[in-house]
């Protein structure tokens, strides 16, 4: 189903109810039909105006939480044994892998379980910006050394 169809289906019983307190204040208070029509037609044009805003929690197959992460590319931000903490663009996310990662290193997100995401290390020939590497030169003698 659409997704405007959606929405315009979740605000019939709104519009309904509207519809139905303009009447009663009609018959009641004598308010006149042109009025009735014409909050009614206002009542109408907010959701119209709405529907860009609302329109995301309308639609269907949205993945929310840590699915939307699934093919997504981070930072092991720890060392994951096989459990740690992973950087998926701004936000922390608790990770599982089924292989020892260790923290810097580029990963993807392969899927979720709960709110914990499953990580891979990603394969590249190069190692990610801002990643620290496991060698470095001596600031005496500018000699490479090895760190463990």
């Amino acid at each position: 189903m659409k997704t405007w169809r959606r929405y315009w289906l979740f605000q019939i019983p709104g519009i309904a109810v509207a519809a139905a307190l303009l009447a009663i204040a009609a018959s009641w208070f004598g308010l006149p039909a042109w009025t009735c029509g014409a909050i009614l037609a206002a009542w109408i044009a907010k959701d119209a105006l709405l529907y860009p805003f609302l329109k995301r929690a309308y639609e269907t197959g949205a993945a929310i939480g840590a699915e939307r992460l699934v093919g997504s590319t981070g930072v092991a931000a720890q060392a994951l044994d096989p459990q740690g903490y992973v950087k998926v663009g701004a936000e922390l996310w608790r990770a599982r892998s089924a292989s020892r990662i260790r923290a810097g290193e580029s990963v993807s997100v392969a899927g979720v379980s709960g709110s914990e995401a499953l990580v891979l290390i990603v394969e590249s020939a190069a190692p990610p910006r801002g990643a620290a590497s496991r060698e470095s030169k001596s600031p005496v003698t500018g000699a490479p050394k090895i760190e463990a």
